[in-house]
């Protein structure tokens, strides 16, 4: 006799997260999973925008009009370095992860992001 097929010993894993990490800095470290879907290559033009007091959203600019260029560091995450965010969305000596919101582009090469809530501790 065949053992019972449970569903969930047979579901694919859940996808990576589409996220980035900012610091306090204004050091934005973008996950890999991230770059694969959005077809970011090194040196491209980027940009990470903090939100507005008209009450938009942090934005992930991908446009050629972009400020920055992302950089390929050994060893490490590729990153871009963007000037510091305003005081206060990002605390000194902590980081701020943002998810990629799917349903939501703003325009082209112009990508909206979520805070994720902070990890507690255990």
């Amino acid at each position: 006799m065949l053992p019972a097929y449970i569903l969930a010993d047979n579901e694919p894993p859940p996808a990576a997260p589409l996220t980035l990490t900012v610091t306090a800095g204004g050091r934005v470290y973008l996950s890999k999973a991230l770059l694969r879907q959005l077809g970011v290559r090194a040196g491209q033009l980027a940009d990470l925008l903090p939100p507005t007091a008209a009450g938009t959203s942090w934005q992930l600019d991908l446009r050629p009009t972009a400020a920055r260029r992302i950089n390929w560091h050994a060893n490490t995450c590729p990153r871009l370095e963007t000037s510091r965010p305003p005081a206060g969305l990002v605390p000194p000596g902590t980081r701020l992860t943002l998810a990629l919101v799917p349903t939501e582009a703003t325009g082209p090469g112009l990508y909206q992001l979520t805070p994720l809530p902070a990890p507690t501790a255990a």
